[in-house]
């Protein structure tokens, strides 16, 4: 079950994030995270409007790709949880990571992920 869940999550963070990119202009190669390094462990990990969401616990792979676990904390009115983001949707601005999406965009994001874990739910319980 958590492995499903950290799976949608990174998959869902990353169509978001690819589409959030598309959308703005492309930043050039070298400041996207290529690979999820150890020494991001421990990091902040900021919305693209500036504010902090979390923290960098753990890196690692998934399905091939290079991803970060992120833990994050309800600094911004999001339920505290760990998800896993795909390593080249986070980009190095200013000295520090950044995902490509807004508070807003996430808080809609993980809020719609959420939707869809409890669909599953209420269709395996007997009635």
């Amino acid at each position: 079950m958590l492995h499903s869940f950290l799976v949608a999550c990174s998959v869902v963070l990353a169509i978001a994030a690819g589409s959030a990119a598309a959308q703005q202009a492309q930043p050039a190669q070298n400041d996207r995270v290529a690979q999820a390094d150890t020494a991001l462990v421990g990091q902040a990990v900021y919305s693209s409007d500036g504010q902090r969401l979390g923290e960098i616990a753990e890196v690692g792979s998934s399905s091939g790709q290079p991803v970060v676990r992120a833990e994050l904390d309800e600094a911004v009115g999001i339920e505290p949880r760990s998800v896993l983001i795909v390593a080249h949707a986070l980009q190095q601005r200013n000295n520090r990571i950044e995902l490509p999406l807004t508070v807003a965009e996430v808080k809609d994001t993980l809020s719609k992920q959420k939707q869809q874990e409890q669909v599953p739910q209420e269709k395996s319980q007997p009635k």
